[in-house]
Order: structure tokens, then C-alpha cells, then sequence
């Protein structure tokens, strides 16, 4: 095996296992009783702490690429989790997840990258299924809700793109953005309802810890071995998941419209990365 396919396969596993742990992320914070800001500072410095041990020093490297991708690391946490607070978990990853789109234009401004005639169609399906998501028969809190999902969906792109810049460092980028949640200490003494029982704090624990800290470690260190497209295509696995837990777990349903919406979506993915990898294999062959 060449030693680009070990490294795509490595990048790949990862990914799925940073997919994997985030799709627990929404039956999560649901589960939680306290504010969504609390919930961002608390599992943000404990991940902090878990990306810290596994890097090997807690020390901070600042440069402006560390803490623009920290920054929407951090921005992407806050809203994900404010989202799950006020609308349905399917309906605040679906939409985050709509990200897609935002690579392709962040990639033709960034890096002059333009879309291929694929990534076009794809994106035209993302939007379609992505207006379905607020034509639900839903309360004004609940469409807050989606909207913070899709602010998710604009600051993850920007995520993944960043992050294949050549200076950049995923792991410290990560880092950084985890430690930008200490600006919430103040929510400490505002949130009423803060508990101090036990089971809310354990769940935080395993949240900062494993489902946050962990995966985001996964995840720096996959998406250096493969293109932004692809990663973002393998963590589709955590849209999939996530309002899967939540229904199992707290009996959350998913309303039809989010539903069709959702399979648009992560269908349209799915399509252009099979359509890119069928064209890129061709090319490759024809070329050999």
C-alpha cells in the first residue's frame, strides 16, 4: 500500500472516531439542566486539559492561524450547543452540517479553488434541504434555535478550511479554541440552574473529557492526512448518529419536514464524494 493510502486511511479512521464521539453532543447537552454557556465553559477547559496531556505541554502557540481556526473552533462549540437548547437535536446538526457549502465558497475566496460542476449541484441541494428545516410549524424560540445551527454550519466550514492551511497546526488551533471558553467564567454566576448534584456533573465530565476532548484530538489528527472535502463528508456519520441517541435515549422525535431535509442533505454529500472519488480514480488511471 502506498504511503499516501496509509496516511488517507489513518486520517480517515479519526475522523470517524472524532464523528463518532461528537454525535453523542446533542442527547448530551440535552441531558444537561444548565445554561448552554455554562455547558460551553465547562467541557471547553476540560478539553482543554485532555488536548494539553495528549499534545504533551499546555503551553499556548499564537500565531494568527491558531487563533482564527481557535476562534471558530470556539464560536462553532457555543452555537452548537445553544442550538441543541432550543430546537431539536436532528434539526441543530442537520443544519450545522450544511457546512458544506460554506467550504466550497470558502475554498473559491480562500484558496482560489474553484467548484467543480459537482460541488455545484451539491450545493444547490444543501440549500433546498436546508429551507426545509424552517418551514416547520415551530415557535419563534425554536427557529433561534435553528438559526444558531446554522451560524454552527458557517463557523465549521471555516474550521476545516483553516485548518489546511500550510502553517497551520490542527492540534494547537484545537487547543486554543477549547481555552477561549474561559471568557464564559462570568456565567458562573448568572446561571441559576447550576445544580450541584451529581449525575449533570458527570455527564460534563464525560462531555469536556471523551465526547469533546478526545474527539477533537481525533479530529486534529485526521484532518491533516486528508482534503477538507473528505473529512467533512466522513463526519456525516455524526448528523446520523446524533438525533439517533437522542431519540433512543430521551424519546425525542424527528418532525417529517427535518427528516426529508436531513436526507437531502447528507444525501447530496454523499453523492458528490462518490462522484468526485469515481472521476479522480478515472483521471488517475488515464494518466498511468
Amino acid at each position: 500500500m502506498k504511503l499516501q493510502h496509509i496516511h488517507q486511511l489513518k486520517g480517515s479512521l479519526f475522523m470517524i472516531g472524532a464523528a463518532t464521539l461528537w454525535s453523542l453532543g446533542g442527547v448530551l447537552s440535552k441531558a444537561i439542566p444548565f445554561h448552554p454557556l455554562t455547558i460551553s465553559l465547562v467541557r471547553g477547559l476540560l478539553a482543554a486539559i485532555m488536548i494539553g496531556a495528549v499534545k504533551g505541554s499546555f503551553n499556548i502557540k499564537l500565531n494568527r492561524h491558531h487563533v482564527f481556526a481557535g476562534l471558530f473552533m470556539f464560536l462553532t462549540t457555543v452555537l452548537f450547543i445553544s442550538a441543541n437548547k432550543l430546537t431539536s437535536a436532528a434539526n441543530a446538526i442537520m443544519l450545522q452540517y450544511t457546512s458544506i457549502i460554506f467550504i466550497i465558497i470558502l475554498n473559491k475566496l480562500f484558496y482560489k479553488i474553484s467548484p467543480h460542476a459537482i460541488e455545484k449541484r451539491t450545493f444547490v441541494f444543501v440549500v433546498l434541504g436546508m429551507i426545509l428545516f424552517f418551514f416547520q410549524e415551530i415557535n419563534f424560540e425554536a427557529q433561534m434555535g435553528n438559526i444558531l445551527a446554522l451560524g454552527s454550519g458557517i463557523t465549521f466550514a471555516f474550521v476545516f478550511v483553516l485548518n489546511k492551511h500550510p502553517l497551520a497546526q490542527p492540534l494547537e488551533s484545537t487547543y486554543l479554541g477549547q481555552l477561549m471558553s474561559i471568557v464564559l467564567v462570568p456565567m458562573l454566576w448568572f446561571d441559576t440552574s447550576i445544580t450541584f448534584e451529581v449525575q449533570p456533573w458527570l455527564l460534563l465530565l464525560f462531555m469536556g473529557f471523551v465526547q469533546l476532548g478526545l474527539g477533537y484530538v481525533f479530529f486534529a489528527k485526521g484532518i491533516g492526512h486528508i482534503s477538507a472535502l473528505s473529512a467533512n463528508l466522513i463526519t456525516t456519520i455524526e448528523p446520523i448518529l446524533n438525533p439517533l441517541w437522542v431519540f433512543i435515549i430521551l424519546g425525542e422525535l424527528i418532525h417529517p419536514l427535518s427528516l426529508i431535509g436531513g436526507f437531502i442533505i447528507i444525501g447530496s454529500i454523499l453523492w458528490m464524494n462518490i462522484s468526485i472519488t469515481s472521476l479522480t480514480s478515472k483521471t488517475m488511471s488515464l494518466e498511468n
